[in-house]
């Protein structure tokens, strides 16, 4: 082999180097074809962006498996994950509206119930009617009352009980365990409802050995109570001058009773026949109140009266009307026991005593001593509503004002958590969608970039196929050196 070695000078670089003519002229080769190694080479890679194009744009995600982008997956996974939760949390919330939806409407219901009642109360709370009558309404209350409990027991939404004070639960309402609307619905059963146990006004009756339903828990005729002698045969804890209970015709004695409340009303209805006689000669007179035993005209301290001075300051009395009532709260105070010292001390503490004076215009003085014993009221729901006489309408009104008003507040509590679950499907709404932007940036294609690179990789696709084609020609010349 004969080698040719000549000096050039290398211009671009400035310097002279000799140059060996065997390095920069290629062989004449068959075996390896440069050329179409490079056009392969090239034609591979534009396919391979032409596929990961084509991919794209079918599916229309730019990441389709996680060597597209590992960590833009990972990210795009955990706001799927949070975008479901807040679907699902949605519909959930959905389900607790439907759920105090379904509640309210039987709360409804019951309060168009006690409005009925309330109404039939301030009917029977009125003197024009007969036992027959109050009797009538009472089976209306009855009923009234039955379907009241009926609807409790039974008011279910997806099987779920509701109204019987069950039902305290958490809705979940967002994507993590610390969004939760906790639930409560009272219990609207009626002996669940409206308890009272001193009532605003209590109106004073006429005491006849208590046995009867106007006083809950009287004491009649057993070793707990007091009459005017000192025993306990046939008294109701009561300090009377003759020791009968009742209303003497000549009223030196009215012994009445009231339940202890924040007031005690007293009318003229419950004073003798001789006080009517004395108010129907002349009806212009004035009404007074005096202390027992304050003067030689009225009558006296008996001996186990002696508690009676000063009572008459815990009362007012209207001068025209002859009303008499507390200026203060009259409460059951003291118990009485088996020992005769302590009946005479609880008939002290629940007994009240003074005279109320009428004076006529001519001067005439009638007095009539009250003996009001204080007895100890029970606790009342709305299944005591009581119609039969006017004194218990009259509890009764004061039971359904407060059935009114805490109805009000059940129903004003599920419409506050209604709305509460309205907003929260507000805001979860907007943040889905908010977050489904967010995920969409970072996995789905841009059509616009992906069908550029498709194109320009088409295009280099078909000129590497050219060009392949053209280096497997070109070996073609070789055959000339060898004919």
């Amino acid at each position: 082999n004969i080698f040719f070695f000549m000096s050039f000078l290398n211009l671009e670089a400035g310097i002279i180097r000799p140059v060996n003519l065997s390095e920069d002229i290629e062989m004449t080769v068959i075996n390896t074809n440069v050329g179409a190694l490079h056009a392969r080479y090239h034609s591979s890679k534009a396919d391979f962006f032409v596929n990961k194009a084509l991919e794209r744009l079918s599916s229309g995600k730019r990441i389709n498996k996680a060597a597209d982008d590992a960590a833009g997956l990972a990210v795009a996974s955990k706001m799927t994950s949070q975008i479901l939760g807040m679907r699902t949390a949605i519909r959930n919330t959905q389900d607790g509206i439907s759920l105090v939806q379904t509640a309210e409407s039987s709360m409804n219901e019951i309060n168009n119930m006690i409005l009925r009642m309330r109404e039939l109360a301030v009917q029977m709370n009125n003197g024009v009617y007969d036992s027959k009558d109050r009797d009538n309404a009472q089976l209306e209350v009855n009923a009234l009352l039955q379907q009241i409990n009926q609807i409790s027991e039974t008011a279910q939404f997806n099987s779920v009980n509701l109204l019987d004070g069950t039902y305290n639960k958490e809705i979940r309402a967002g994507n993590t365990n610390a969004e939760v609307i906790n639930v409560f619905i009272n219990n609207m059963a009626t002996a669940e409802s409206a308890k009272i146990t001193n009532f605003a006004t209590e109106k004073a009756i006429v005491e006849n050995d208590a046995t009867g339903p106007e006083i809950s828990g009287a004491i009649a005729d057993d070793a707990a109570s007091l009459d005017r002698a000192g025993d306990s045969t046939n008294a109701d804890l009561n300090i009377s001058l003759d020791g009968a209970d009742g209303v003497d015709a000549d009223g030196s004695d009215t012994d009445l009773q009231a339940l202890d409340g924040d007031v005690v009303r007293i009318d003229t209805s419950v004073f003798s026949t001789a006080f009517q006689t004395a108010f129907k000669d002349d009806g212009l007179g004035t009404f007074s109140l005096v202390e027992v035993g304050s003067s030689a005209t009225e009558a006296t301290a008996g001996t186990y009266d002696d508690a009676t001075a000063g009572d008459d300051n815990f009362f007012t009395i209207d001068t025209k009307t002859g009303v008499v009532k507390s200026n203060q709260a009259i409460d059951h105070t003291a118990a009485a026991s088996t020992s005769d010292a302590h009946h005479l001390t609880a008939a002290k503490a629940n007994n009240f005593s003074f005279i109320v004076r009428y004076t006529d215009r001519a001067g005439k003085v009638h007095n009539e001593r009250i003996n009001l014993t204080v007895k100890k009221a029970t606790e009342r729901s709305l299944s005591d509503i009581d119609l039969t006489s006017e004194a218990q309408a009259s509890r009764s009104v004061e039971v359904l004002d407060k059935a009114l008003v805490e109805m009000g507040g059940h129903q004003a509590r599920l419409g506050a958590l209604e709305n509460r679950m309205q907003y929260t499907i507000n805001n979860l709404t907007k943040a889905a969608m908010n977050i489904e932007m967010a995920r969409g940036r970072v996995m789905d294609a841009d059509f616009s970039n992906e069908t550029t690179v498709l194109a320009k990789h088409q295009i280099l696709a078909q000129a590497a196929q050219s060009m392949l084609a053209q280096a497997n020609q070109s070996k073609q010349s070789v055959l000339a050196l060898l004919q």
